[in-house]
């Protein structure tokens, strides 16, 4: 399994909220993969709509990084931190 932290941003501000996942693959080869990243996106839609709820099977993003941040011994950062990330990142894009 790979070291994941879903979290949910509004990428429009229109408050409607898209799932984005943060993923640190095994192989740091593929921290730059787009096929990778939109693999995991496929795996990770078919196990929300087979385990949990078809109707929230949207992933909207994969974002690959070397390891989750970290805020202190052990835990992850908040997940206002990681939406903050994700708007940085996505406006470079």
């Amino acid at each position: 399994m790979y070291d994941t932290k879903p979290i949910a941003v509004d990428v429009d501000r229109s408050g409607q909220h898209r799932l984005v996942v943060y993923a640190v693959p095994r192989d740091s080869r593929l921290l730059g993969s787009d096929d990778f990243r939109a693999q995991l996106r496929r795996e990770f839609q078919r196990a929300i709509k087979e385990n949990l709820n078809p109707l929230l099977a949207h992933v909207e993003d994969v974002v690959l990084v070397p390891e989750l941040p970290q805020a202190g011994p052990g835990k992850t950062r908040t997940m206002k931190e990681l939406r903050s990330d994700y708007a940085a990142r996505t406006a470079r894009a």
